[in-house]
């Protein structure tokens, strides 16, 4: 009878592997949590960068069809078109960040948005057209030569400019509206306390 009794030890053992389980569940719960919301996070970052990534191949594509079609038919010299073809992709990159890859962002100031996105394009046309020109004065003079010359330096300036663009399109014109903290939601909701 003794013998039958002695399995009480084997027992004590899973007793004390729950107590464990409960006091290190709270530690990691909160790191789960920070963990999730870092890797949704990342998650979102990278959507908006492929987006980012989408929208620049539309512009880029309407942009450099622009400057080839214009500079290889001699209807303007590379800077000019350069000019035109910057203009002409502007348009839908402005569209298309303002509406699919920063829709979360504030609309209140929808002027200020466009003026500083304009002036961020502006500063990359001047850019591409000085490197577009300085390159069709040195491209070798066979036409195709030198007409891959001009388009390679004009996909190459915005090439170098791309995240640099992103990076200030992020934070200073498309950031989205403040949250509202938790503390005041919360006062929002349950009103203010009445008297007690």
């Amino acid at each position: 009878m003794t013998a039958v009794l002695h399995p009480s030890a084997p027992q004590s053992a899973p007793q004390s592997a729950p107590q464990s389980a409960p006091q290190s569940a709270p530690q990691s719960a909160p790191a789960a949590r920070r963990e999730r919301a870092k890797l949704a996070c990342l998650g979102a970052t990278w959507r908006r960068w492929g987006r980012y990534a989408a929208t620049s191949g539309v512009a880029t594509g309407v942009s450099e069809g622009a400057l080839l079609v214009l500079y290889g038919a001699h209807v303007l010299t590379a800077s000019a078109a350069a000019v035109v073809a910057s203009l002409a992709g502007t348009v839908p990159s402005y569209a298309m960040g303002r509406l699919w890859i920063w829709p979360e962002a504030d609309r209140r100031r929808p002027g200020r948005q466009a003026a500083g996105y304009w002036m961020v394009g502006l500063a990359s046309l001047a850019l591409s057209s000085l490197l577009t020109g300085v390159a069709a004065a040195n491209a070798p003079s066979g036409r195709t030569a030198h007409l891959a010359v001009v388009g390679i330096a004009y996909i190459g300036t915005y090439g170098a400019l791309w995240a640099l663009k992103f990076a200030v399109y992020q934070r200073f014109l498309f950031r989205p509206l403040a949250p509202v903290p938790v503390e005041e939601d919360a006062m929002e909701r349950v009103g203010s306390p009445g008297p007690g």
